[in-house]
Formats: structure tokens, C-alpha cells, sequence
């Protein structure tokens, strides 16, 4: 684990995080910090339970949507896979596309995003994926 990944990760999983400006970015560049320090599935599932967390401490609990987590997870490590980054600002200048806030959109439609059921298990995409014959 990287040092720059290590503070980032230590910080979220003690709940130091500033809910007023833990916007979509500072989730990415998490994302990050998480997929380098651990494997994925597990990575995955502290990621999850820290921003339910988030969500909690922000007053917006039903906010949290498992899909859009292990989407977002996913996509960000399938960015890592390719080749390293220094830090999550790194991969984020990068891939300017993870930051584009209907990313997933070309995978899911909205209701399948915003469904209950996405809300509480990963839903596969509805949609073709992009390069899909």
C-alpha cells in the first residue's frame, strides 16, 4: 500500500471525513486509495460500509446504492489494471471520465440504477455494454 493511499484509507475508515465536501471526486479518489490497498471484494465491502456510514453521519442514509458502489468500484479498477497511478488526483486527471457524473448511465438506465433493488444488491446493467456485439 502507498503511503498516499494508506493516509486516504485510514482517514475514511476511522469516519474523518467532512460530509459537506465528500463529493463525487473525493469518492473516486477513495476508490482508489481502497482498490490499491486491498483486494477487490474487500476493498469493495469497506468501501461500502464506510460510505454508509457517510450517508448515515449526512443524514441521507437511503442515499447509499449498492449498484452505483460496486459499479464505480469496478470501473475504477478496471482503470488501475491498466497501469499505475501515483494517487486517486492522478488517475482522475488521467481518466476525466470517472468524474463525469453519468458515467454509469452507459451501462444502466435510471430506473435500473435508482431502483430499490439497486439500492440494496448490485444489479447487473441493462444495457448493452459499450463494444457488445
Amino acid at each position: 500500500m502507498s503511503s498516499r493511499a494508506q493516509r486516504v484509507v485510514e482517514r475514511f475508515e476511522a469516519g474523518d471525513v467532512d460530509v459537506s465536501t465528500f463529493d463525487h471526486r473525493a469518492h473516486v479518489i477513495t476508490g482508489w486509495a481502497m482498490l490499491e490497498s486491498y483486494p477487490f471484494l474487500e476493498a469493495v465491502t469497506r468501501f461500502a460500509r464506510g460510505l454508509e456510514s457517510v450517508a448515515s453521519a449526512a443524514g441521507d442514509a437511503e442515499k447509499f446504492n449498492t449498484t452505483i458502489t460496486v459499479a464505480f468500484m469496478a470501473l475504477i479498477w478496471e482503470r488501475m489494471a491498466g497501469e499505475p497511478y501515483v494517487d486517486g488526483d492522478d488517475l482522475c486527471a488521467r481518466n476525466p471520465d470517472v468524474l463525469e457524473s453519468g458515467i454509469l448511465g452507459r451501462y444502466y438506465s435510471r430506473g435500473a440504477l435508482w431502483s430499490e433493488a439497486s439500492r440494496a444488491a448490485f444489479v447487473l446493467p441493462d444495457r448493452p455494454l459499450p463494444g457488445a456485439a
